[in-house]
């Protein structure tokens, strides 16, 4: 994960020659990201995110007792979806951030954010596109939270990933700033497509195809 923010970071100052903020281990917190995110241009979330499904397996009865798993019987479904930041794995009573949040940034809380005129975030974490379906409504979940908050374009996973496939792949998103984001996502996949077939390795979709792109392209 390191070595993607170090290119991302790289490219977004050739292409785009603008100002920006990397914030990784300790620092990246939950507080950071809603203090600072609205009026920027772009977000680059590199984490681990949950997505809790509404049923699950019956052989293994839940935890009420675990904060996390009481999101399951919430009637709110963008409680059941978020992004894991800084500080969330701290044991009760003790965490290594300043931050006063919890660590744990939900679906619910990114909605409310202001995120008016973000072109686009990049959600480079498994599972990110998943989100609890309503007839008629769609999909809620992080990608619809990040729209709902203003983002135009979510960049997000159907599926968990891993960092070694994932690194190589994604600063190719901030290449070609000219190009569409959908362009963009696409050839970085080809390459990575071809890279593998290049090395004698599968070219099986798992390892490139979880990235999505939603929203107004442009």
């Amino acid at each position: 994960t390191r070595r993607e923010v170090t290119q991302v970071d790289s490219l977004w100052a050739s292409e785009y020659g603008e100002p920006y903020e990397t914030r990784v281990g300790a620092s990246a917190t939950e507080e950071f990201v809603k203090k600072n995110a609205s009026g920027k241009r772009a977000a680059h979330l590199a984490t681990h995110a949950y997505f809790l499904p509404t049923h699950c397996d019956e052989d293994q009865p839940l935890d009420y007792s675990a904060p996390l798993n009481q999101a399951i019987g919430l009637d709110n479904p963008l409680l059941k979806s978020g992004l894991f930041l800084a500080g969330c794995a701290a044991t009760p009573g003790h965490t290594d951030t300043t931050s006063s949040e919890d660590g744990v940034l939900t679906a619910a809380e990114i909605a409310s954010l202001n995120l008016r005129g973000m072109q686009f975030v990049v959600l480079s974490a498994c599972e990110t596109g998943k989100g609890q379906l309503y007839s008629g409504e769609g999909v809620y979940g992080l990608r619809r939270a990040f729209h709902v908050a203003g983002v135009r374009t979510v960049i997000s996973t159907l599926w968990p990933i891993a960092d070694q496939f994932t690194a190589p792949m994604m600063p190719t998103i901030y290449d070609h700033s000219d190009e569409p984001l959908s362009v963009r996502l696409r050839q970085s996949q080809l390459d990575w497509v071809h890279r593998l077939r290049a090395r004698g390795l599968s070219d099986h979709p798992f390892t490139w195809g979880a990235f999505i792109a939603e929203g107004d392209w442009r």
